[in-house]
């Protein structure tokens, strides 16, 4: 490497001249085969010329005169023979002389060898010239000579055809042939000698051309060797120049170049290393702390932080907002752990925060602090109130791995089953691996299960809390495995919604709940069906389109079909999913937000969204304690001020209808009306309920289970 700093210099300058040289060499060498091929040509021509002249002196005396007839002279074929030892003699191929008779160019004399006349290929008296060349029949017109290039069946020639007039009147024209070959042999052996004549001129050139670059250079190999040292850390090196040439303007430019990285280089370093929004360290920061606490065997805990729902305070306040949450969260951390080698930023809204020296913390006592930090306290960002929610995936190391990358890997994972579960943190623990793996075997039979008639809808009443008596039903997908049984939702349609592989999910449900209701109406009994509508397909610009052919290929009525969307989902792309559900609401849809009050979504877009009803999520109906009663209330008086009807998710117990009755819920859905059933259980169970019913006087679902206890033991929940 060293070695092409060295001589790049040089070796560009002597490029220079060596193209120089080249053009030059190049330009002199044709100019030289250009002169000698010209003097071949000449030489050539001039030969072609004598040779015609000459055919008229050997000839017979008149012989060009005599009458034209088709006998041939006596002695024709030794005159052929003649004239083809003259055509040797001369360097040529053949001369020869045509009249024009009728029409038709004729031969009057030829030359050709014993061979060729015993081959009988030559041209006989009065034999007609099949397919003469254009310069030959230009001669007969304008009587003047004409050289020409071409070919016939007797070879490839260069040409030189003289015309006479005989005293008849007749033309007659003398032509002589020397081969194409010839010229080009010839033309070959000017190009060699002049690229030799190049070639000895490029040598000399390019020697001379070495030595000026070598001299020229000198002085900039000696800068070459300072800024060398300098790339090496030396920055005492200077650069030693006398005279004020360019030369020496460029050495005192280097030395003052070299005192100022000196001067940057450690502000350059801390710049490699610190996120520039927030002043925290970056991902390489993080990745150097974890392996200088590896390599000196401490124990310690990486915790990934997940700032939520990050993502709708950029759609909806702006990015500069979203700048500020992230300088508000780092604030934070920061004041926990002044040390700036804990807390580190990776990018987007995800922080990390390592701690050593344990056993002073553990990750218990670590993501207390941190939910208190972060979520303890709202803030006001433009004029609207942010409470921040957070997601942790925690290793702890050695334990969770010996290396900075798998570490982080790790902690990401653990971070994904956080998510994945709707816990707010969740440990690092290998069967997460495997359930990440088992997860991507699913989602590559997913096709395959649709194909097969493996997927089943099952339904779930939804009952007014009114009347007692079913309103309507949510469709819920389930997949049966021919050898895995039942897989659980959770399994595969978080994974299908990341992936993209939910649209073909989607609609498949469509058009088995089209076929349904289409049937039920048929019958006489009626139901309207929620099915849930993922975040690709609300951000799916034909997603209407998709919905409405499910509906004409059964013939079904589009207020049969409601379309449950999430409040995270409408937070993914505010403007996309306004128009969706616009073109979904002027189609005669039904529409409902799903598990409301777990999202950023802000009360004036709510407002303006053509939305028929708000789903509570079933957090809230769980555990109907004094703060999540105020939250299901809120929501209520909310939905009923614009109009909508409320359902809640999740009743297990008497006492939570009960509850939501006196709340003024509207619609009641989960274990203790029914759970999710097959088609034919959902229908035995609908003839079974035809009339109202007191479902706040049924016993519990499961009584013994703590609340939600249904729900989290039967895979699938509602």
């Amino acid at each position: 490497m060293k070695h092409s700093k060295k001589w790049g210099v040089q070796a560009k300058i002597l490029l220079v001249f060596t193209a120089i040289n080249i053009l030059a060499t190049a330009a002199y060498t044709l100019f030289v085969y250009q002169i000698k091929t010209d003097s071949i040509y000449e030489a050539t021509d001039a030969r072609l010329t004598a040779a015609a002249h000459a055919v008229t002196r050997m000839l017979p005396a008149d012989y060009l005169e005599q009458p034209l007839n088709t006998a041939p002279p006596a002695n024709y074929l030794q005159q052929t023979r003649s004239l083809y030892a003259y055509s040797q003699e001369a360097g040529l191929r053949y001369v020869y002389a045509f009249v024009e008779d009728h029409g038709q160019v004729r031969y009057l004399a030829d030359a050709a060898s014993a061979d060729e006349i015993r081959r009988d290929k030559y041209g006989q008296y009065m034999q007609a010239y099949r397919e003469p060349p254009p310069a030959l029949l230009q001669a007969f017109r304008d009587g003047q000579p004409h050289f020409a290039e071409y070919q016939d069946q007797f070879g490839q020639f260069r040409s030189l055809f003289v015309p006479g007039e005989r005293r008849d009147g007749l033309r007659y024209v003398i032509g002589a042939d020397i081969d194409v070959a010839y010229l080009q042999n010839r033309s070959h052996e000017a190009l060699l000698t002049s690229l030799l004549i190049g070639g000895a001129i490029f040598a000399i050139s390019l020697a001379l051309s070495w030595w000026v670059a070598r001299a020229l250079t000198q002085p900039v190999r000696a800068l070459l060797s300072v800024t060398e040292r300098l790339a090496d850390g030396d920055y005492s090196a200077r650069a030693h120049s006398h005279g004020q040439d360019e030369v020496a303007q460029l050495a005192g430019g280097l030395n003052a170049m070299g005192q100022a990285i000196a001067q940057r280089e450690e502000a350059m370093l801390q710049l490699i290393y610190r996120d520039e929004l927030t002043g925290l360290g970056n991902r390489l920061a993080l990745d150097e702390a974890l392996t200088a606490a590896l390599s000196q065997h401490q124990m310690g805990v990486l915790m990934l932080v997940h700032l939520d729902r990050f993502r709708a305070i950029n759609d909806l306040l702006g990015f500069a907002a979203g700048d500020l949450v992230l300088q508000v969260a780092t604030t934070r951390l920061s004041e926990l752990w002044p040390d700036d080698s804990r807390v580190h930023r990776l990018g987007g809204n995800v922080f990390a925060l390592l701690v050593t020296g344990l056993p002073a913390y553990d990750s218990d006592s670590l993501h207390r602090q941190v939910f208190r930090a972060l979520e303890g306290e709202p803030f006001t960002l433009a004029d609207q109130q942010i409470d921040l929610t957070v997601t942790l995936g925690i290793v702890r190391f050695p334990q969770h791995g010996n290396q900075a990358g798998l570490l982080l890997r790790n902690a990401e994972v653990a971070l994904y089953a956080a998510k994945q579960a709707h816990k707010p943190w969740s440990e690092y623990n290998a069967e997460q691996v495997g359930s990440r793996r088992e997860q991507l075997s699913l989602l590559g039979e997913l096709r395959r299960a649709v194909e097969q008639h493996e997927m089943h809808v099952f339904y779930q009443p939804q009952v007014s809390i009114n009347q007692g008596q079913l309103v309507q039903a949510e469709a819920l997908v389930r997949w049966r495995h021919p050898e895995r049984g039942w897989v659980p939702p959770s399994a595969f349609i978080p994974f299908a919604e990341q992936t993209g592989r939910i649209r073909s999910l989607t609609d498949w449900l469509l058009n088995e709940v089209a076929q349904q209701t289409t049937a039920w109406r048929a019958s006489g009994q009626p139901l309207t069906i929620s099915i849930n509508v993922a975040v690709h397909d609300l951000e799916d610009p034909d997603f209407p389109k998709r919905v409405a052919a499910a509906l004409r290929r059964h013939d079904a009525q589009p207020q049969d079909l409601c379309l449950e969307i999430t409040e995270g989902g409408l937070m993914a792309d505010p403007e996309q999913a306004r128009a969706t559900l616009t073109a979904l609401h002027e189609a005669g849809h039904r529409l409902a937000i799903d598990d409301f009050g777990t999202g950023y979504s802000s009360l004036a877009y709510l407002s303006h969204l053509p939305v028929d009803e708000l789903k509570i999520d079933r957090s809230f109906i769980m555990d109907l304690n004094l703060h999540n009663r105020s939250i299901v209330l809120s929501t209520i008086s909310l939905g009923h001020a614009l109009g909508l009807k409320v359902v809640a998710e999740g009743v297990e117990t008497g006492n939570q209808y009960r509850e939501l009755a006196l709340l003024g819920c509207d619609i009641a859905q989960g274990y203790l009306i029914a759970k999710a059933l097959p088609l034919e259980e959902f229908n035995a169970w609908r003839h079974a309920h035809p009339h109202e019913c007191d479902w706040g006087s049924c016993p519990d679902a499961a009584p013994d289970l703590p609340p939600g206890g249904v729900t989290r033991m039967l895979e699938g929940g509602q």
